[in-house]
Order: structure tokens, then C-alpha cells, then sequence
């Protein structure tokens, strides 16, 4: 992200130059900062790489939990209701079908995720150049000891 604008020292909160603090005197000061534009291609990398990360906790999350109802015998229960609900003769999961289908809708919401975030980023951008920018106030606090 760019700051575009740095407004010029604007004093301190209520009139006081500084806070007491045991031992130690701290002044403040209040910044204000515009953000007037936001960088296409750090969204992209920084939301590509959160929404990977994400999809991947997800499935590894996924895989425990699906072998954890293995061996509790939770899908071999599941498999005989739908045998019985429906009539098949027989029906099983696909593990490593299912599998590959969460892989594959893991990277398309990454990648649907990617792109709406590089949308808004651009969308943010030329409302900017209309409106001016968000405006954050920081304040800097710099400590010198008490005298």
C-alpha cells in the first residue's frame, strides 16, 4: 500500500505534550495519513498465497477428520444408510475421488478469491481518484526518560 500524503505535525491529544508513565515521560503526536492507492499486485501475490494456505489447512483438516470417521467406522454407517434409504445393492465413498473433487474446488475458490480481491483493489483505486482516500490518524508515541 502507498501513503500518498502525510499531513504536517497536528499536536498532541488535549492540549497535555505528555502522558506520565512510571519513570518514564512519553510524548505523543497524531499523524494523519492518506491511502490514496493500493498496489494491484501485492493484493494479488498476498491474496494468492492466503487463500492457497487456506485451502490447504482445509484439506489436511479434511483428511484427518475423514480418517478419523474411518476408523470409528462413522462411513461404513453412512454407506449402509444411503443403501437402505435409496436401495442401492451397493454404494462406497471414493476417497481419492473425493479427494481430487476438494483439491480442485480448493484452487477455483483460491483463484475466484484472488480475482475478486484484485477487483476490489482496483475499484478502490479509482474511487480514490474521485474521493481522496481513506484517512487514518497514527500516533507516534517517542519515550525519553524522566528527568
Amino acid at each position: 500500500m502507498g501513503v500518498a500524503s502525510r499531513a504536517p505535525y497536528t499536536g498532541t491529544r488535549s492540549g497535555a505534550s505528555a502522558q506520565r508513565s512510571p519513570g518514564r515521560l512519553v510524548r505523543q503526536r497524531r499523524v494523519r495519513r492518506t491511502i490514496r492507492h493500493v498496489e494491484v499486485m501485492s493484493v494479488l501475490k498476498v491474496s494468492l498465497v492466503l487463500y492457497l494456505s487456506l485451502a490447504i489447512i482445509l484439506l489436511i483438516a479434511g483428511g484427518i477428520l475423514w480418517v478419523l470417521a474411518s476408523i470409528a467406522g462413522v462411513t461404513h454407517s453412512m454407506e449402509h444408510f444411503v443403501d437402505s434409504l435409496f436401495g442401492f445393492k451397493s454404494f462406497a465413498h471414493a476417497g481419492l475421488q473425493l479427494l481430487l473433487v476438494m483439491v480442485l474446488l480448493g484452487l477455483v475458490l483460491a483463484i475466484l478469491g484472488t480475482l475478486l480481491n484484485v477487483l476490489c483493489a482496483i475499484l478502490y483505486n479509482l474511487t480514490c481518484d474521485v474521493v481522496g482516500g481513506v484517512q487514518v490518524i497514527e500516533v507516534e508515541e517517542a519515550g525519553s526518560p524522566a528527568a
